[in-house]
């Protein structure tokens, strides 16, 4: 999935990251579209987003050095990386003419993992 990374009031400083949640699915696959309710609990499970600006200083902390004496950066802009539900906070951006998008900003030390293939990603229906 190879997508423009969108034009965003934000820039990331010092050691955080700006991050786009991953989209949350508003129909079923047969076309059926899914109640206010469903959408926002859905939006409010999501923990992977797609780096959109890395600031000056993240990875730079010595938990960053490997025991080579190496920088990790473990992701880049552009990357789909995982992230605790309660990472950060949440900002929101207008995207395009009139479209509002929510947008964490998160520290560097908050990525759990990088995604590898976000096509296999699933977000979990709740259950109410």
């Amino acid at each position: 999935m190879t997508e423009q990374i969108p034009e965003i009031p934000y820039e990331a400083s010092l050691w955080r990251l700006v991050v786009e949640p991953i989209d949350v699915k508003e129909e079923t696959e047969s076309g059926l579209a899914y109640t206010k309710e469903t959408i926002q609990a859905q939006q409010y499970a999501r923990f992977v987003g797609r780096v959109l600006s890395i600031g000056e200083l993240a990875f730079t902390d010595q938990r960053f050095i490997s025991p080579g004496g190496k920088r990790v950066i473990p992701c880049k802009v552009g990357d789909w990386i995982a992230y605790s539900k309660n990472a950060g906070i949440e900002v929101y951006a207008k995207v395009g003419t009139d479209h509002i998008r929510s947008l964490r900003i998160i520290n560097d030390d908050q990525i759990m993992s990088v995604v590898t293939d976000i096509d296999n990603v699933e977000i979990p229906l709740p259950r109410f």
